[in-house]
């Protein structure tokens, strides 16, 4: 998140907060936020692991969408780094301790599977990008590529999907959420313009 004199960051870190605060230098000036929960004997690292993802702000840039990459979560903050609400998200799964390679350090492995490879936003509402797959089910090549969009707006209510006409590496929007723009790979290589209505209409 860019706000003046300030970036919000998710990362690894080993603390129990979510968010690094940075200058415009790149120097952290400190931590927001809490880290994700999960089971006890999972370490708090290896916890920022398995929720590492991607970030959108609303135009205005007053609140921030974090979404997780290997489990379906997406969390909406203020520009302070508070957590507002966590996202009604339309499909669930956990991450288990089993999946720890060492205390410290949680491994992607061939059945791990990508949860919101990406996500964009408009002042209206957060787009997300949704996988579901894993390299075992799709291949090395194909798991970080998703077909659907997930919908919600800004107080975390899911609206609807989107269904692409192709598997996609990311996406944006327009500020007035009018038009979402897909970077696709599969069939052909081609950046797609899809016109937006009211999500789940």
């Amino acid at each position: 998140m860019d706000l003046p004199g300030v970036l919000l960051s998710p990362g690894f870190f080993k603390d129990e907060h979510r968010l690094a605060q940075l200058d415009s230098g790149g120097t952290s000036v400190g931590m927001v936020g809490q880290a994700p929960a999960g089971d006890p004997r999972i370490s708090t690292s290896a916890r920022h692991q398995m929720h590492q993802g991607t970030t959108a702000t609303n135009p205005s840039q007053d609140r921030i969408a974090v979404a997780s990459m290997y489990i379906p979560r997406i969390e909406i903050y203020d520009a302070q780094g508070t957590l507002l609400t966590v996202a009604e998200v339309p499909i669930a799964w956990d991450l288990s301790v089993t999946e720890v390679y060492s205390p410290d350090v949680w491994a992607v492995g061939q059945d791990t599977r990508r949860a919101y490879t990406f996500v964009a936003a408009s002042s209206r509402w957060v787009f997300a990008l949704f996988s579901g797959r894993s390299s075992r089910s799709h291949g090395d090549d194909n798991d970080f590529f998703g077909d659907i969009v997930h919908v919600f707006d800004w107080q975390g209510r899911f609206l609807g999907q989107l269904s692409l006409g192709a598997d996609a590496l990311s996406i944006t929007v327009d500020p007035q959420g009018s038009t979402l723009y897909a970077l696709e790979w599969e069939p052909l290589p081609a950046i797609s313009a899809y016109s937006l209505g009211e999500p789940g209409r």
